[in-house]
């Protein structure tokens, strides 16, 4: 069985390096990832037919207390584009990601796939984010205000309140993405399928 595994050194290579060792002295073939670019990619692909794509990193330490979630692709297309990427990066050669069916990639369509979805919702978005300093995408959400959208925020972005204005934006949560009931700690995404809007 082939297994290989790209970890990143850009970023994380104090906090990697056990790892690497460990694998690659247990017969896994292992390198570090480009050292001029960090990548947040999280992926694990089995027989080329189907992708986890994931927000988690895989450290024991976190799996307690840090929400995160995967996504188990089996598109044909998609996990197409994921091997390609993967060997690329494995390889240490250059590559622009392919779209496949539904992958956003950064650095490439990241930024206009998002703005995509959000021009294209209709009545709700609710946004749980890590980070959050992005111009563009705020001036989106403010728009999508304006046109009506309620806009839910998370109690996990502080700060996004004053990046947006106030009165476009409900600060209570919401139990479902039609009700605004009073349970702080729920959060929903409602926002049209990829397939639903257009392509950038």
């Amino acid at each position: 069985m082939d297994v290989r595994v790209i970890l990143d050194q850009d970023l994380e290579r104090p906090a990697n390096t056990a790892a690497y060792r460990y694998l690659a002295a247990h017969g896994v073939h292992v390198r570090w990832g480009r050292q001029e670019r960090s990548s947040t990619k999280k992926t694990l692909t089995i027989d080329r037919g189907t992708s986890v794509i994931m927000t988690g990193n895989l450290v024991s330490r976190d799996y307690p207390g840090t929400r995160d979630f995967a996504v188990i692709d089996t598109g044909t297309a998609d996990v197409a584009a994921i091997v390609a990427t993967f060997d690329a990066d494995f390889g240490t050669r250059p590559v622009t990601p392919p779209d496949g069916t539904d992958l956003v990639w950064s650095p490439t369509n990241a930024q206009a796939s998002i703005l995509s979805v959000i021009d294209g919702a209709a009545r709700t978005l609710a946004v749980e984010e890590e980070e959050m300093d992005d111009p563009a995408v705020t001036s989106a959400l403010e728009a999508a205000a304006q046109r009506g959208v309620r806009i839910f925020r998370s109690h996990h972005l502080p700060s996004t309140a004053t990046m947006l204005r106030r009165d476009h934006v409900k600060t209570a949560a919401a139990t479902s993405p039609d009700d605004c009931g009073p349970r702080p700690d729920s959060w929903f995404i409602t926002l049209p399928s990829k397939r639903q809007s257009s392509r950038p």
